[in-house]
């Protein structure tokens, strides 16, 4: 499947910025949401909120069946550039990076894909995860700015 080796390839841009093996399997997770969702990559994972933010079951079936995979070859335009741009973004902030990350990923679920919809997605994000201060959420939603306007509506 495509999508199984799409998913290895943004794994691997992600371990050159999350070095904690443990937060890798949950940030694959923030990391392909933010591609479907903010750079329009098509791979077919629904998501759902947890306390972690973003979850996909599929992705989580997908990632375990794809790591027996020796080759692999994606055929999906990842946009690697623009995704890289956006992690050295988030690595700009001086937070611990799965942190922005998480951040980054939670809001736009907050914003786009949860129901009800918050009045403040912002002030929804800060009461769910009590350990995001209000300049480091407002610091990622500058950043989500940049990005947001390719789909026509900013943070």
């Amino acid at each position: 499947m495509s999508n199984v080796c799409c998913v290895l390839q943004l794994a691997k841009e992600l371990v050159s910025y999350v070095k904690d093996q443990q937060i890798i399997s949950v940030a694959i997770h923030w990391l392909v949401y933010i591609a479907q969702r903010m750079f329009n990559l098509h791979l077919g994972y629904r998501f759902k909120w947890t306390v972690r933010g973003p979850y996909s079951r599929g992705l989580a079936r997908d990632i375990k069946a794809g790591n027996a995979q020796e080759k692999c070859v994606c055929d999906e335009n990842l946009k690697l550039h623009y995704i890289r741009e956006f992690l050295e973004d988030l690595k700009s902030t001086g937070m611990r990076f799965d942190k922005a990350l998480e951040i980054a990923a939670s809001y736009i679920m907050l914003r786009y894909d949860v129901y009800p919809k918050p009045l403040d997605p912002l002030e929804e994000l800060l009461k769910k995860k009590s350990y995001v201060l209000p300049k480091e959420a407002q610091a990622i939603a500058k950043i989500l700015n940049k990005y947001l306007v390719s789909v026509r509506e900013k943070a």
